[in-house]
C-alpha cells in the first residue's frame, strides 16, 4: 500500500475524530457556559456513571474484534458483537433502579463504540468517517432540542439518541452465528488486556468524576472537567492514531512517519495552549479563569498520551498478555492521587494527577516493548 493511501486512510480517522471531538468539546464548554456549576457537575456525574458501567460491561470486546477482523476470523468477530450486547444489556439493568437516563446511555454508548471498531476493523475507514459524523451533529442538535423540554435529563436522553443513530449500520449488519463463546473462552487473557487498555483510554475519563463528586462535591468536578475537556479536544490525535494503528499493525504494517507526526503535532499544541490560555479564559470563558493553571498542567498529558497510543497499539497487535498492566497501574495511581493531591491542591492537584497516572502509564509501556523487542530477537 503506498504512503499516500496509508496518509489518506489515516486522515478519515483524523479528521473524523477531530471534527467529532472538537463539536464534542462544544457540547460541554456550551453547556458549561449555560448551566450553574451544579447543574453541570450533575450532567458531568451522570454521564460518567453512564460511561463507567458501558465500559465494564463491553469488557474490551470491540477492540479486541479489531484484532480478529485484522486476521479474519470472522466467527470470533461475530462473538465479540453478540457477547457486547448481552453483557451491555445486564450493565443496564443493574443501572436502571440507580439512575435510568444512564442506563438508556450507557447502552448507546456501548453499541456506537463497537460499531465503530468494527468498521475500523474492516478497514471501512470513509463509513468510520460518516457514521462519526451522524453521531457527533446528533448529540450536538438533539441534547440541545431536548434540554428545553427535560431540563439535565433530556441532554442525557439526546447524547443516548445521537449514540444510537451512530449505531445503525451495526444494529441491522449483525451476524448472530456464533456457534457459542469457546473460542473467545480460550482467549479470556487477550480479553482481560484488551479491556485493560480499553480502561485505561476511557475508564480514566469517566471514574475520576466518580471519585472527585463524593470527596470534593460539584462545582470541584464542573472546573475539573472544563479542563479535561479541553485535553481531550486536544487528545484526538492520539486516539485517531491508536484507532488507526491497532488495526494495521494487526496487518503487519507500520506507520512510523505519521506516529512522529502525531508526537511531534502534541508537543507544539500544549505549549501554545500554556502561553495562551490565561488571555482566552479570561477573556471568554470568565467563570473558568480560576482553574488556568490546571489546564497549564494537564495539558501535557497529550504529549504521554501519543506515546502510549503507539505502545499500546503495537503489543496489542501482537497479542501482549503485559499491556493491561500499565492500564492498571494508571487507573489505580490516577484514583489515588485524585485523593490526596486533591486533598492538598483540590484543581491543581486534579491535573498533577492525570498528568502523573499518564506518564507512569508511558514507562510501563515503553518497559513492556523493550522487553518484548529484546525477546523476539532472540
Amino acid at each position: 500500500m503506498s504512503s499516500k493511501k496509508n496518509v489518506k486512510q489515516f486522515s478519515y480517522i483524523a479528521i473524523g475524530n477531530t471534527i467529532g471531538g472538537a463539536i464534542q468539546g462544544i457540547f460541554y464548554i456550551a453547556f458549561a457556559l449555560i448551566l450553574q456549576p451544579e447543574d453541570y457537575g450533575l450532567m458531568v456525574f451522570i454521564i460518567a456513571l453512564a460511561g463507567t458501567v458501558s465500559l465494564f460491561s463491553r469488557f474490551g470486546l470491540p477492540f479486541t474484534s479489531v484484532v480478529y477482523n485484522g486476521k479474519n476470523e470472522e466467527l470470533r468477530v461475530n462473538q465479540c458483537h453478540v457477547l457486547t450486547l448481552i453483557l451491555t444489556g445486564v450493565g443496564a439493568l443493574i443501572l436502571l433502579p440507580i439512575n435510568q437516563y444512564a442506563a438508556l446511555l450507557c447502552i448507546g454508548l456501548s453499541l456506537f463504540v463497537i460499531n465503530l471498531q468494527d468498521l475500523i476493523g474492516r478497514k471501512r475507514y470513509k463509513k468510520y468517517f460518516i457514521t462519526y459524523m451522524i453521531k457527533t451533529i446528533s448529540i450536538i442538535t438533539i441534547p440541545f432540542l431536548l434540554y428545553y423540554f427535560f431540563d439535565i435529563y433530556g441532554i442525557i436522553i439526546g447524547m443516548a439518541i445521537g449514540n444510537l443513530l451512530g449505531s445503525y449500520n451495526f444494529i441491522f449488519s449483525l451476524k448472530r452465528k456464533i456457534n457459542g463463546f469457546r473460542e473467545l473462552k480460550s482467549d479470556y487473557k487477550i480479553l482481560v488486556h484488551n479491556f485493560s487498555v480499553d480502561a485505561s483510554s476511557n475508564l480514566s475519563r469517566s471514574i475520576d468524576k466518580i471519585v472527585i463528586v463524593p470527596f470534593f462535591g460539584l462545582v470541584p468536578v464542573a472546573l475539573y472537567q472544563f479542563n479535561l475537556q479541553i485535553m481531550l479536544i486536544v487528545g484526538i490525535l492520539p486516539f485517531a492514531l491508536y484507532s488507526f494503528l491497532l488495526s494495521e499493525e494487526s496487518s503487519g504494517k507500520k506507520h512510523s512517519k505519521i506516529s512522529l507526526l502525531v508526537i511531534f503535532s502534541s508537543i507544539i499544541i500544549s505549549i501554545a495552549i500554556v502561553l495562551f490560555s490565561p488571555y482566552v479564559l479570561s477573556e471568554f470563558f470568565p467563570k473558568f479563569v480560576d482553574g488556568v493553571l490546571g489546564l497549564q498542567i494537564i495539558i501535557f498529558s497529550i504529549i504521554p498520551m501519543s506515546i502510549n497510543s503507539i505502545l499500546n497499539a503495537k503489543l496489542q497487535a501482537s497479542k501482549s498478555t503485559k499491556v493491561g498492566i500499565a492500564a492498571i497501574a494508571k487507573i489505580v495511581s490516577l484514583i489515588l492521587l485524585l485523593i490526596i493531591l486533591g486533598m492538598q491542591f483540590e484543581l491543581i492537584g486534579f491535573s498533577l494527577a492525570v498528568l502523573c497516572s499518564t506518564c507512569i502509564e508511558t514507562i510501563l509501556l515503553s518497559l513492556f516493548y523493550k522487553q518484548q523487542k529484546s525477546a523476539s530477537s532472540m
